[in-house]
This record gives C-alpha cells, sequence and structure tokens, in this order.
C-alpha cells in the first residue's frame, strides 16, 4: 500500500506561487493521515481526545519522519506527547 502525496517538502502549488505550510498545518496534515481532526483543533487539543490506538501512534511518528525530512522520532519521545502542541515543538526543536 503507497500513499502518494501532491506536496512535498512543505510547499504545496498555488497556481504558479508555491506557498510555505506552517509546521502545525504539516502536522494536522500528518494527523488527518490517520483520523480525522475536528475544525477547532489546535496546539491544545489532547492525543488522547482523538482515539489513537498504538497502530495509529505508529502511523503518526512515520507520517512526522516522512514530512519532515531528518527529522527521526524515539520511543520515549513518543510516550511523552499529549497534545499536537508538544508534536509541533518537537519536531520545531529538531529543525532548528
Amino acid at each position: 500500500w503507497i500513499r502518494w502525496r501532491g506536496h512535498s517538502q512543505g510547499k504545496i502549488c498555488k497556481g504558479d506561487m508555491m506557498s510555505e505550510r506552517t509546521t502545525e498545518e504539516r502536522i494536522k496534515d500528518a494527523i488527518n493521515e490517520i483520523v480525522t481532526l475536528p475544525e477547532n483543533a489546535g496546539r491544545d487539543t489532547e492525543l488522547k481526545s482523538l482515539n489513537l490506538d498504538s497502530l495509529d501512534v505508529t502511523e503518526l511518528v512515520m507520517e512526522v519522519e516522512d514530512e519532515f525530512d531528518g527529522v527521526t522520532v524515539e520511543d520515549d519521545v513518543v510516550e511523552k506527547w499529549e497534545t499536537i502542541g508538544n508534536i509541533i515543538d518537537y519536531v520545531e526543536g529538531k529543525l532548528a
């Protein structure tokens, strides 16, 4: 099963212009590959409220690692993720 993505490196095409997406948007897109996020989902949204099982969390880690080149997520880090903001902060810290 192969998933094709219509974007790469966080850029999306809008006409002839390329537009950078924020880390938050990219993380939310990764989560949306697994479960449907509520429209009002934000940094404070708790992951447990999304009813992710262990397989979903594994998929989320793979989505994040695929979306952000050079970011590797260790198991002990995943255990500390409680909110979408935790994921964003982790990724931004790795990219800094």
